[in-house]
């Protein structure tokens, strides 16, 4: 994507997955809600736009403990993983507070050990369409 150079927008706004289970679940940008298990070929980040992801907050409503997983797709290249399992107390919470910022063709996806996981995702978009 070359540099622009022209007027855009720049907008706050949030995605969620409501009950992420043991299926990879790809985000879908053009929603302000995504379905587990989502994997419907226009989750990729769009062309002319730039994804800063600002926090995500995953919440446990199962009493077991659960493991979550986030990788991202990189566009022409290989998945990067950033969360490995990382455990969500049994009715609890995780914040990842580091940002991440994704080019058009990336694709940002998570899975979870079990069923319940609600993950809440902050995020920037940049938009010079």
């Amino acid at each position: 994507m070359a540099i622009p150079s022209g007027g855009g927008t720049e907008v706050l706004k949030r995605n969620s997955i409501p009950a992420q289970t043991t299926t990879w679940t790809e985000i879908d940008w053009a929603s302000e809600q995504t379905s587990a298990g989502n994997t419907s070929g226009t989750t990729a980040t769009p062309t002319n736009q730039i994804i800063t992801v600002l926090n995500m907050i995953f919440c446990n409503g199962n009493a077991s403990e659960r493991g979550v997983y986030m990788k991202v797709s990189a566009s022409g290249r290989t998945d990067v993983p950033f969360l490995d399992a990382t455990p969500v107390p049994g009715k609890g919470t995780f914040a990842f507070n580091d940002r991440l910022v994704l080019h058009p063709g990336d694709k940002l996806m998570f899975y979870s050990s079990g069923a319940d996981v609600q993950i809440w995702i902050n995020y920037i978009l940049q938009d010079w369409t």
